[in-house]
């Protein structure tokens, strides 16, 4: 009896060791689900990034294609700029050169006036004084 009494003693402890051990087993249950939870929290999150993150890319690609059209634009601005600058100024030298000799002309043609003038002058001069006298 002393012998069934230690076994039911022995067996009871077991039976309380098991227990506690279910215990802490349940509980590493609840933890291990409660990081599952947190898991699949993080995954769902990841996913919302990658998501926004594809939309990002795709924004960018957008951005970097429109930015390459602008700046083609502003190369044939430029290019379209820069020739009609230069008519411009062959233009404006064209018109530069035409304006010198026309200038030079009418100072030669004023000059021959003047002295045709002076001229005129002296003859009507030596008529008045010959009259006079």
């Amino acid at each position: 009896m002393e012998n069934e009494r230690l076994i039911l003693e022995l067996l009871q402890g077991i039976n309380q060791q098991v227990q506690g051990i279910d215990q802490r087993v349940q509980g590493i249950d609840q933890r291990v689900q409660g990081i599952d939870q947190r898991v699949q929290s993080i995954e769902q999150r990841v996913q919302g990034i990658d998501q926004r993150l594809r939309k990002v890319e795709v924004s960018i690609d957008d951005i970097r294609k429109d930015i390459k059209i602008l700046a083609e634009g502003q190369v044939a601005h430029r290019e379209q700029n820069e020739r009609e600058h230069e008519q411009i100024i062959r233009l404006i030298n064209d018109k530069t050169v035409v304006l010198e000799k026309a200038i030079v002309h009418n100072s030669v043609d004023i000059r021959e006036i003047k002295e045709e003038q002076d001229e005129v002058f002296e003859v009507l001069s030596k008529r008045r004084v010959q009259s006079v006298s």
